[in-house]
């Protein structure tokens, strides 16, 4: 006992253990750095291929679809069984050895075959676990950290990515599945060696050793949450979003390369530069959400998207390298929209215990398979029958009325209902007669008026 008191206190970082905090950091690095190898480049692969953009846009629409029947089932099964770390590594290893099959030439020959592969990757998805967990190790008092974590994501994905349109331009796209693989394989061996079975709960600081009990909740929970308007309405800005971005993630480089005779590599230089604004957003993303909220940061996110997508009309191959500044741009939509839309969540599982794992899954459903799989599969019709420059006014236009929508919301919210329309983790005033502290904030997640947030 005397030997326990005089050895030294446990370094905390953000509430966790420093080997923890760092941990969690190397894990968003490769993880966004493996995904950079595939990701906006998959569009370039298909293109080299001889796929047109009816094609990419059919490819990248439907495994959305087969994404948004898998990721919920696994954010079930990780609940309800406790089982989060054995699932992300059954989901990790099944997508990654699918998605290498496509450096097969028996595979990349047949464009149903290439589908079939594209779409069974999807069956293997479980994103929102990494998130999950962290959110779990900072508990709602270091919530608001989480920016700083996601940060390390956006570093590497910038890099990765001109690392990348640099060796396609060189060497062809059969490295990329090298790398792939290789990063892929260093963070399973990291989960699995280094991330525990029982996941850690929240206890309104740093958590306590405990795990997720789905029996402090039910699925009807979930439902009575999810048909509130104001939960709607975030639900309904999470999909269109989502598909306004996929015009971009799954359609840019075909226009920047079929239409104004970008290399690959200045489609590399593009998504490098999202981070240059991303990562000094995601560092000081406490501060801002404190300006802001949740309402202001949706909002301000949408201005700069519809912006840059308009920006892409005016582009000429002459002036193509103008994509730089516009894409850096994206920094600012992407951090605000994805640490205001994480922090909604959080409160969501704080009121829906016994969750922790299926809720983020289930917006990133919205966000990554409806929003991504309509906006991928009309973006790559309206490319083909429009052109790429009408696609991308229509997408703008289409989010400039999410804005007005956005706008008019927030003002009901805040004049008539005096709160926000995107709820935040603070207890609502009790109305005129009620003086219990936990009737508000029941009031401000569950009732069927003004609803909750996600």
């Amino acid at each position: 006992a005397e030997h326990a008191e005089d050895s030294p206190p446990v370094r905390l970082v953000d509430g966790m253990p420093i080997g923890t905090s760092v941990l969690l950091k190397s894990l968003y690095f490769l993880e966004a750095l493996g995904s950079s190898t595939w990701g906006r480049f998959s569009t370039i692969y298909y293109n080299t291929h001889q796929l047109d953009s009816s094609q990419i846009g059919l490819i990248e629409g439907l495994m959305p679809v087969v994404r948004a029947l898998s990721q919920p089932f696994w954010g079930y099964i990780a609940d309800t069984y406790r089982c989060r770390k054995s699932v992300y590594l059954i989901t990790k290893a099944g997508s990654t050895t699918i998605l290498l099959t496509l450096a097969l030439p028996w595979v990349y020959r047949s464009w149903i075959r290439m589908l079939c592969v594209t779409l069974s990757t999807r069956l293997f998805v479980a994103s929102g676990i990494l998130d999950s967990y962290t959110l779990d190790m900072l508990g709602t008092e270091n919530r608001m950290k989480y920016g700083r974590y996601r940060l390390w994501a956006g570093a590497s994905w910038g890099l990765g990515s001109i690392v990348i349109g640099f060796i396609t331009d060189r060497y062809g796209f059969e490295p990329n599945f090298v790398l792939f693989g290789l990063l892929a394989v260093t963070s399973i061996v990291l989960i699995a060696w280094k991330i525990p079975d029982k996941i850690q709960e929240d206890t309104g600081g740093n958590g306590a050793e405990g795990g997720t009990d789905t029996s402090e909740g039910s699925i009807w929970d979930l439902l009575r949450i999810a048909i509130n308007p104001r939960v709607s309405g975030f639900m309904l800005e999470t999909v269109v979003m989502g598909a306004g971005m996929a015009t971009v993630e799954r359609l840019l480089f075909l226009y920047l390369v079929n239409d104004l005779g970008a290399s690959n590599l200045l489609c590399g230089i593009s998504v490098g530069v999202n981070v240059l604004i991303e990562l000094p957003l995601f560092w000081h993303a406490e501060r801002i959400m404190n300006a802001l909220g949740h309402d202001g940061m949706f909002g301000v996110a949408m201005i700069f998207f519809f912006t840059r997508v308009f920006g892409y009309t005016l582009l000429t191959p002459a002036t193509k390298w103008l994509v730089l500044p516009l894409e850096a741009t994206h920094g600012v939509t992407f951090a605000l929209f994805w640490t205001a839309s994480t922090d909604v969540t959080k409160a969501l599982i704080n009121r829906a215990k016994g969750w922790n794992t299926t809720i983020p899954m289930v917006i990133q459903t919205l966000y990554n398979s409806v929003g991504v799989g309509i906006g991928s599969v009309l973006g790559g019709l309206l490319m083909k029958e429009w052109g790429s420059r009408d696609m991308y006014r229509c997408v703008a236009a289409v989010v400039f009325i999410l804005f007005i929508f956005h706008i008019i919301a927030v003002a009901i919210s805040q004049f008539v209902f005096k709160r926000p329309f995107l709820p935040d983790h603070r207890p609502e005033e009790p109305a005129q007669g009620e003086d219990s502290d936990v009737d508000a904030e029941e009031e401000l997640f569950c009732d069927e008026e003004d609803g909750d947030d996600v």
